[in-house]
């Protein structure tokens, strides 16, 4: 059962807030289980994620978000792009098999008309885009590869069926094996 589920936006998010405030004002622990990943994060101080009755990372949810041990904790907090395209300049950990996919979150690529400079940057076709109000949602080819891009901030120079130059931030990309 998904407690929230059949409250509209707004509703839903004045029930997160009340139940988390009335965690704090009465001192009390609640754990909360959700799949979804919204809830998780607005309710939560430390998160539990589990797959097949393992858990498989707990942590704050800024720690599992951006720094996900593996592709499952990280498919849990939503969409990544994962590419093969290139070669990319990141940190590797130590112990990272040698076949690995690369991955990184839409809110986390920087699009741009002009070029940002030779690291981890790509000349892409863009195909569509969506207009959410306070977000813009990009899709676009590299090598025949879909991504996409998700930004507060457009730039409005980008064109539909233009070319656009995309940069992944060595520092924002995650490693995983490859399936």
């Amino acid at each position: 059962m998904k407690p929230l589920s059949h409250l509209d936006a707004r509703l839903k998010e004045e029930v997160r807030d009340e139940i988390r405030g009335l965690s704090n004002k009465l001192g009390i622990a609640v754990l909360y289980v959700t799949h979804d990943q919204v809830e998780a994060i607005a309710l939560a101080d430390r998160i539990g994620v589990m797959s097949d009755g393992k858990i498989l990372q707990i942590g704050i949810p800024q720690g599992l978000y951006h720094f996900p041990a593996d592709r499952s904790v990280a498919e849990f907090f939503g969409f990544m792009n994962e590419f093969d395209i290139g070669v990319m300049i990141c940190a590797v950990p130590k112990d990272s098999p040698r076949s690995v996919t690369v991955a990184i979150r839409p809110e986390e690529v920087d699009l741009s008309s002009e070029p940002y400079g030779p690291e981890n940057q790509f000349l892409a076709r863009l195909s569509s885009q969506v207009f959410l109000g306070d977000l813009i949602i990009y899709h676009f080819e590299v090598e025949g590869k879909k991504l996409l891009a998700k930004t507060t901030r457009p730039d409005p120079q980008l064109r539909l069926g233009g070319d656009v130059f995309v940069r992944f931030s060595g520092e924002k990309l995650k490693i995983f094996p490859r399936r």
